[in-house]
């Protein structure tokens, strides 16, 4: 993808410290970085240059605000719809990510802007869990898109910002060749635990590189392998291959 024949996204990390499952997950540490950093760190490398924000609920924004450059929004908590329009003050496509994705690769990031910008009428591209990328989850959508979203009352659809996108016909959806499914967010004590021991023992991982998927640019994909993560969850030991 030419970035200069495009116009540059604007790419927001959406944050909140609330989560039921691990509270403040976002803000816990790996390595010597909080999650939420890691993320950011990363979503620098998709689009040099381009702006990147945590978005959050206003009465999150000082504690994220000490660690990343934030977004915050007074809006109620559960209609994160309404947060990115209030926003999104710009003409810019905007690339959605969420803060518990500390292994986001660029790459995969990149694969999915570029299948956006391929289109004639640009909508909406993703890479998401339910096609088998939990965890390097990133979706772009336009203007016109998150506009037309704005419209759909139910609460699933203000809580989930992209929910109506994806089921609109004009949505397109990103795989990558030879992955099985992954689960990479972070959800869990024990998925917190996991990335912790792949940032301590991977040091491609720790220096941010991208290195555990089969997506051009990544280490992992240059000759199109089978995905890294056969050997991030083995049985036993955690490996890495040279």
């Amino acid at each position: 993808m030419a970035q200069d024949t495009h116009q540059a996204p604007l790419i927001l990390i959406q944050a909140r410290l609330g989560s039921t499952r691990l509270p403040h997950k976002v803000m816990a540490g790996i390595g010597e970085q909080t999650m939420v950093r890691r993320v950011y760190d990363r979503a620098m490398l998709i689009w040099p240059g381009t702006t990147v924000r945590v978005i959050c609920p206003y009465k999150d924004s000082q504690r994220l605000a000490s660690v990343v450059p934030v977004w915050p929004d007074v809006g109620p908590t559960q209609d994160v719809l309404g947060r990115y329009n209030r926003s999104c003050v710009t003409a810019a496509p905007i690339v959605r990510l969420t803060a518990d994705c500390p292994l986001l690769d660029p790459g995969v990031s990149r694969l999915v802007l570029a299948a956006f910008y391929a289109q004639s009428d640009p909508w909406y591209a993703g890479a998401t869990g339910a096609e088998g990328l939990d965890g390097l989850d990133t979706e772009i959508f336009s203007q016109e898109a998150l506009k037309w979203a704005n419209l759909q009352p139910t609460p699933e659809e203000r809580e989930h910002v992209t929910l109506a996108m994806r089921r609109a016909p004009r949505a397109q959806f990103i795989t990558l060749p030879g992955t099985p499914k992954l689960d990479w967010s972070i959800d869990t004590q024990a998925d917190l635990d996991w990335v912790r021991e792949v940032y301590a023992r991977c040091p491609y991982c720790a220096e941010g590189t991208p290195h555990h998927t089969n997506a051009r640019g990544s280490i992992g994909g240059t000759r199109w392998q089978l995905c890294l993560d056969l050997h991030h969850r083995p049985e036993g030991d955690l490996v890495e291959w040279q």
